[in-house]
């Protein structure tokens, strides 16, 4: 998408995604961030004020796989800075402020949002917008670059919020030249002269014309400054993505680097016209900007309350997470809140043969239990642990790694598994427990899923899985094609099953533990012939998703 390809996020920069969901940009701003490794140096931060918009976040992040990843839910006007790795390295590298808009450029696949549409939407959403600009102006280092956008086509939530921006950021910020960044996209410059339309739908040039005709809901900010002001602050290095341009919605990215830190909001005029976070309720039991609503007609508040509402911009029972999400802190397996923490990873490493380079330090619970175990990038590490009063409230972060098994129990040296959707970060590690299958049985492994080991064809398969004790195994094959190592996670276990494996004896067999999805996709790239994809259609890998 247009605004993250602007960012020109790399895998070393802190990234933070203020009003994130539903995670279509972050997804893409991961894989920037992938580019060459599975731990980058750099992490991002989803963000989101809505607690069923985190919810939905926290189910995409299971198929993004990412340790260098955490979703908080915060209001973003006053979201918490994140601790300094170093002291002249505070803040991000790179903030995307895709922030709550009217979605008026949508319309072409949205067509019922037109029958909704009112320029009360505009006049509720601009001081909210303005905010979290500014909160995320004061959480960008020095150097570092923000992108500001919307899917609105209207100055009042466009222009006229980078031109309030930049006017209270007294020359921190400056809007960035991008006309030679992406030059086949077509696409308008930003306005420096527009009209503000009232509610009632009436056109006007200047607030002293609106405050003059009545209408006292109408801010300064609204209006666009002198010409020549605009031209200085940059305003025509804006982007309009127009639906008539390129065939596509409307959009508006705007691109800003910080030059110097930003005064004091004390010392910022144009802070204290900002209204304060909501407070107080409308008709629909809804909050909403208490001094956005101040001195106005009571029809023309009651309409921009409600278009914040339909907007989901304020601060609702919406707020409130849904059940199955929890807000619980993040708890370093060798840190003192896990009692026993330092001897699960010893079990562990033990069982596993987990080389000396393991980063130990990085594997995380919710709980004093650690039934799940995740592990995190050294950045995100570093987030969690520097976080001591637990001003963050992560909803979800890592990838995990290692789950207490509460089945195939009896006889197991070690309780955790390996989980799947970790098995790339660990395997790297593993002396032991990790068994190279050819293509044709591991394409078989796949497609049974629980088989007797003496099935395998290859001798050293059945070999090295023969001789293993009971619990979990990484089964791994060299894709034919490019050569990438594939890995499935499985059980090694011992039965007695006279019907299917033909004996009274004993028997060892393998469980694969891989999802009928995944298994698909692993089948497609190690035998596009194979039997099991006829019978059943195999799925195109999702963005951000690694088989």
């Amino acid at each position: 998408m247009v605004p993250v390809l602007m960012l020109e996020a790399e895998p070393h920069h802190r990234v933070l995604d203020a009003c994130a969901a539903p995670g279509m940009k972050t997804t893409q701003v991961l894989d920037m961030l992938h580019r060459a490794s599975d731990m980058p140096k750099g992490f991002v931060m989803a963000n989101d004020a809505d607690g069923r918009r985190c919810s939905m976040l926290a189910h995409h992040s299971r198929r993004m796989r990412s340790p260098a990843f955490i979703i908080t839910h915060h209001d973003a006007t006053t979201l918490p800075a994140p601790p300094a790795e170093a002291p002249e390295l505070p803040g991000f590298d790179r903030i995307l402020c895709d922030v709550p808009c009217t979605g008026d450029g949508t319309m072409r696949k949205a067509p019922h949002l037109f029958r909704k549409w009112s320029p009360a939407g505009g006049f509720g959403l601009h001081p909210l917008q303005l905010r979290i600009a500014l909160r995320a102006a004061r959480l960008l280092r020095v150097g570092g670059t923000m992108c500001y956008s919307t899917c609105s086509l209207n100055p009042v939530e466009n222009e006229a919020v980078v031109a309030a921006l930049v006017a209270a950021a007294k020359g921190a910020l400056q809007v960035v030249d991008v006309s030679k960044r992406l030059p086949e996209l077509k696409r308008d410059a930003g306005l420096t002269k527009w009209k503000v339309m009232t509610p009632d739908l009436k056109l006007f040039e200047s607030h002293s014309e609106a405050v003059a005709a009545g209408k006292t809901s109408v801010r300064p900010s609204f209006f666009p400054p002198s010409e020549e002001e605009a031209t200085a602050m940059g305003l025509p290095h804006c982007l309009r993505l127009m639906p008539h341009l390129g065939d596509t919605g409307g959009f508006f990215v705007c691109i800003l680097t910080k030059l110097k830190d930003l005064p004091e909001e004390s010392e910022q005029d144009e802070l204290a016209e900002l209204p304060p976070a909501p407070a107080k309720k409308d008709a629909r039991g809804a909050k909403r900007p208490a001094a956005a609503m101040e001195g106005q007609e009571d029809d023309e508040a009651a309409e921009i309350a409600a278009a914040l509402v339909e907007a989901g911009a304020v601060v609702g029972s919406k707020s409130d997470l849904p059940k199955m999400i929890k807000d619980d802190p993040f708890f370093q397996l060798l840190g003192e809140e896990v009692a026993g923490g330092a001897d699960t990873v010893k079990q562990i490493c033990e069982f596993f043969h987990l080389s000396a380079d393991f980063p130990a330090k990085q594997l995380f619970a919710r709980n004093a239990m650690a039934q799940k175990i995740v592990m995190v990038s050294p950045s995100i590490c570093h987030v969690l642990v520097s976080d001591v009063e637990r001003e963050f409230k992560a909803i979800n972060s890592g990838v995990r790694v290692f789950e207490k098994c509460n089945f195939m129990s009896a006889g197991r040296a070690c309780q955790f598994r390996v989980m799947q959707e970790g098995v790339r970060l660990v395997a790297p590690y593993m002396q032991a427990r990790k068994v190279q299958l050819t293509p044709a049985d591991f394409a078989m492994a796949l497609a049974e899923k629980s088989l007797a080991i003496s099935k395998f064809e290859a001798a050293a398969a059945q070999s090295g899985l023969q001789d293993l004790s009971l619990g979990s195994v990484v089964l791994h094959c060299e894709e034919p094609v490019t050569g990438e190592t594939l890995f499935a996670v499985a059980e090694k276990g011992h039965a007695h099953d006279e019907a299917r494996f033909q004996t009274k004896e004993k028997v060892g067999f393998i469980q694969v533990f891989v999802e009928k999805d995944e298994a698909l996709l692993l089948l497609q790239r190690i035998d596009p012939a194979h039997p099991a994809l006829t019978s059943a259609k195999a799925p195109v890998a999702k963005t951000g998703e690694k088989a």
